[in-house]
């Protein structure tokens, strides 16, 4: 939507690719759907080009991740542009100050299954001005990712209070 919004003067091939991932939920894009945005971004970055504006070519790089594996919901890639797209925003805003709210695996200052975390990339970029804080919430509703039939699906959960009763 931001490239659509951005460039009145986009190639109509572009147009239409972008115009259909737009009206497609993220976890229905498909394989050719993925495959007809990697058609495009070549053309697209040769448009940013002629643009020269970070901000423009930070949207086409965010679109040229999503289909780099990103789907892929494995640690590797995925915190890879986490820890970059996190970067950029640091170093291309004023705020130095970034609260990041994201899976306490995805934070880790370590690597986990055999690959770097988000937290392990900014933990080496930025030394002691990366930290973590974890919070709890004691109730509330998330989204969790389930796999139904092959595929990936987002459902919600409710966590009710936790209570305890100590009996003395």
């Amino acid at each position: 939507d931001s490239i659509l919004n951005s460039f009145s003067d986009l190639p109509e091939a572009c147009k239409q690719v972008l115009t259909k991932i737009k009206q497609t939920g993220y976890t229905d894009l498909t394989k050719k759907d993925i495959q007809d945005v990697k058609t495009i971004i070549p053309q697209l970055e040769q448009h940013v080009l002629r643009h020269d504006n970070v901000l423009y070519r930070h949207y086409v790089n965010l679109l040229a991740q999503l289909t780099n594996n990103y789907l892929a919901y494995k640690v590797g890639h995925r915190d890879q542009y986490m820890a970059e797209n996190t970067s950029w925003i640091i170093e291309n805003t004023n705020s130095k100050n970034v609260i990041l709210w994201a899976h306490n695996g995805h934070l880790s200052k370590t690597a986990i299954y055999k690959g770097y975390t988000l937290g392990n990339r900014l933990y080496e970029k930025y030394g002691s001005g990366y930290f973590a804080i974890a919070t709890t919430f004691n109730k509330g509703e998330v989204t969790v990712s389930v796999r139904k039939k092959g595929k990936r699906v987002y459902q919600k959960a409710y966590y009710p209070e936790v209570t305890s009763k100590i009996d003395y």
